[in-house]
């Protein structure tokens, strides 16, 4: 598995947005509403901005189609095992954001 590191600068004290989609195409429109509703937020104004942590390769592929740039991404796992790595990377990519002062708020 891989995780696409953040492009957000150092000290912007906005809020992150965990979103966990599919991983494949089989669940229909799941995705592309999940990112709508996470592209709503994104619009709301926010003292410093808003990131991305986004779950899933078919919600990547959605990303673009909602013109939505992630900040981080992850393929989703395979089987309950991968679990707790998965759940380790998405905390260690958001501790990160926390401690350079990049986030205020998480949803």
């Amino acid at each position: 598995m891989r995780d696409q590191p953040s492009g957000r600068k150092n000290g912007d004290g906005g809020q992150v947005i965990i979103a966990l989609c599919a991983e494949q195409g089989f669940a229909g429109s799941f995705s592309h509403r999940i990112l709508e509703h996470v592209g709503g937020m994104m619009k709301v104004e926010t003292e410093g901005g808003t990131g991305l942590l986004l779950v899933g390769d078919r919600g990547l592929l959605a990303s673009v189609e909602c013109k939505i740039v992630p900040d981080w991404s992850a393929q989703t796992i395979a089987s309950t095992e991968q679990a707790a790595s998965l759940t380790n990377r998405i905390m260690d990519a958001l501790y990160a954001r926390i401690g350079r002062g990049d986030v205020q708020h998480v949803f």
